[in-house]
């Protein structure tokens, strides 16, 4: 016997946004103590009246979803909307402090409505996970060589929320070298968790050594372009005196930051005012270090060429 079925309501329900985060350095989920928040925003009129919204976490997938969005709550009741026609932000903060807070901008409707991938960068006091080499180091941006020769620059500030670049060569002939990047939080520290690279047959384990090379990505301008949106958009979480200490630019901003030059070794001129002249090319924009197995790796600017009395930190220049 045939039966025939007739639909009653066919109900459709799209969430407006949902992202699925990860440890950059493991590639584990992270589905725990995150706080979501996101605001719309016009920008041409980015300091019209405008709500916050929180996401809410799949106790199931722990993906984390936002119920509702302003200007969506037709699209999410399945009415359609042209995609990115609305702008919003969104801030990521880990409530325990294990990663970095995050600021994405997305226009929605996405074209392609997916689960959104985010990795999470480690906070520079993160515990090293087994089997991974720790490489640390605290930026310091100067100002541009001048004088001489040798130039001299001057520290004005950490380098904050720059990316770092290691580049690892590869285990074997003919395989591509590996590269991993880190950032730094507000104060320019940084850490990189590169898991340990094979150590060749017949190399003791207090022998294992690499050489990687290091590049840093920093552009001011284009980080202070970001803050003056969001200092319109977020007047209340983002004060004019030093919005770099409550959350970071725009991740698609760091994402693009421009190479840096590095200062692998200096003199000395003034240590209170942090006076340097250079030792070597005052150009370079790749350093490289020794990664010994077992034993961190701090990425400092040595003095005099003076590898058993290097500075504290990295000196670095950017535009």
């Amino acid at each position: 016997m045939l039966f025939n079925f007739t639909p009653l309501d066919l109900i459709t329900y799209r969430t407006a946004l949902a992202l699925h985060f990860m440890d950059s350095v493991t590639g584990a989920a992270v589905a725990d103590n995150l706080r979501l928040r996101a605001w719309a925003f016009d920008p041409t009129a980015p300091q019209a009246a405008r709500r916050v919204d929180e996401a809410e976490k799949s106790q199931r997938s722990g993906i984390y979803g936002f119920r509702s969005l302003p200007g969506l709550e037709g699209y999410q009741i399945g009415d359609d909307l042209p995609a990115d026609s609305l702008a919003f932000i969104v801030l990521v903060e880990d409530r325990l402090g294990r990663y970095l807070p995050q600021v994405r901008r997305y226009n929605l409707p996405l074209a392609q409505p997916a689960v959104q991938p985010i990795a999470l960068f480690p906070a520079p006091d993160k515990a090293t996970p087994t089997g991974y080499a720790a490489v640390r180091a605290q930026l310091l941006r100067t100002t541009a060589p001048a004088g001489g020769p040798p130039p001299e620059v001057t520290v004005v500030a950490p380098a904050r929320w720059a990316q770092v670049v290691l580049t690892i060569p590869p285990s074997s002939p003919g395989d591509p070298p590996s590269t991993f990047t880190g950032q730094a939080d507000s104060h320019g520290a940084v850490v990189i968790m590169p898991p340990w690279p094979l150590i060749a047959d017949g190399v003791l384990l207090n022998e294992a050594t690499w050489s990687i090379s290091t590049t840093v990505r920093h552009q001011p301008p284009t980080q202070n372009a970001d803050y003056a949106l969001l200092r319109q958009i977020l007047p209340d979480l983002l004060p004019r005196d030093r919005p770099h200490h409550y959350f970071p630019p725009i991740q698609a901003t760091l994402d693009g930051q421009q190479t840096a030059t590095l200062f692998g070794a200096v003199s000395i001129v003034d240590p209170e005012a942090q006076i340097y002249q250079i030792v070597g090319p005052a150009n370079q924009t790749e350093l490289d270090f020794d990664l010994s197995f077992g034993r961190p790796l701090t990425l400092r600017t040595q003095v005099d060429g003076d590898p058993d009395h290097p500075l504290s930190e990295l000196l670095i220049q950017s535009a």
